[in-house]
């Protein structure tokens, strides 16, 4: 089933390439001007404060990943949905399965969905997404006590069915053809 696990960040080494990125924060008002200062410039990212409501905000998204998938280039675009941990507006989180769909169908794009504490200082907002940038297969990604956790999925153990029969038992069985 699904699980939360602690996972630092990997090394710079194993960062995987993009060409651009979008920063899509639902999670209430921020100083953007502050966050891009942190931000590096290279790759080139954008920034856009999406709507508090659900439904604006699934169409905004929508737009930006089908504008995403016509683009002419070459290499992917990083997707980054920022959500709140809690609160009302952590229904923003539901648009998890729309960004992994588009990724899963699209080689053009990369998603995340990051959740935050609604209110992130900006600098802490920016290297929470500096992080996450560096590892773009984590899709869901939430910090817990200070800590990075992925959602992933753990193995269930499979419980052995108990046999009804034994070795050397002895069974009556009745009925079957009216006799």
């Amino acid at each position: 089933g699904p699980q939360w696990r602690v996972q630092p960040v990997p090394d710079a080494d194993d960062a995987v390439s993009y060409g651009e990125r979008r920063v899509l924060l639902c999670n209430g008002p921020v100083d953007m001007n502050a966050l891009l200062a942190q931000l590096p410039a290279q790759p080139p990212v954008r920034c856009e404060v999406l709507p508090q409501n659900f439904e604006a905000q699934a169409e905004a998204l929508l737009g930006h990943l089908q504008a995403l998938v016509v683009a002419d280039t070459d290499q992917p675009t990083l997707v980054q949905l920022v959500v709140p941990e809690f609160g009302p507006q952590q229904v923003a989180a539901g648009l998890a399965g729309m960004l992994k769909s588009a990724c899963q169908e699209s080689s053009k794009l990369l998603g995340q969905v990051i959740a935050v504490d609604r209110d992130e200082e900006a600098a802490q907002l920016a290297a929470k997404l500096d992080e996450n940038s560096r590892c773009p297969h984590d899709v869901q990604v939430r910090y817990a006590g200070g800590e990075r956790e992925v959602l992933g999925w753990s193995e269930l153990e499979q419980a052995r069915p108990q046999m009804p029969w034994r070795d050397g038992g002895v069974y009556l069985l009745t009925g079957g053809l009216g006799g």
